[in-house]
């Protein structure tokens, strides 16, 4: 469904983009718009592969996003480091996600 941003000037929202402008993301439905400058950033230089697990958190809906993504960043998005963290000071470490295979291989 086409809206109207300017009545006035009879434009389509999405025809109301400056050339060069990114495209809005496809999994949020208002972009990166809602983002700090801050947040906007760190999406910017995360991996594709993370950037999901980074909106999903940014997003607010979710508080198992937001420990993953924490956890992540701290780790320079890796995984296998996640899981292997030996940061037990760490507020989050009881919480981190990735260990349930870790605590799997130990049971064998």
């Amino acid at each position: 469904m086409n809206t109207l941003n300017s009545p006035a000037t009879g434009q389509l929202a999405s025809e109301n983009r400056t050339a060069g402008a990114p495209r809005p993301s496809p999994r949020t439905p208002a972009g990166f718009g809602a983002l700090n400058p801050r947040q906007r950033a760190v999406l910017e230089e995360a991996p594709t592969s993370c950037r999901g697990i980074l909106e999903r958190a940014y997003s607010g809906k979710s508080k198992a996003a937001g420990i993953k993504a924490f956890c992540l960043r701290c780790v320079g998005y890796a995984r296998n480091d996640v899981r292997d963290c030996t940061s037990r000071g760490c507020a989050l470490w009881p919480y981190r996600p990735y260990q349930q295979d870790d605590e799997a291989d130990d049971a064998e």
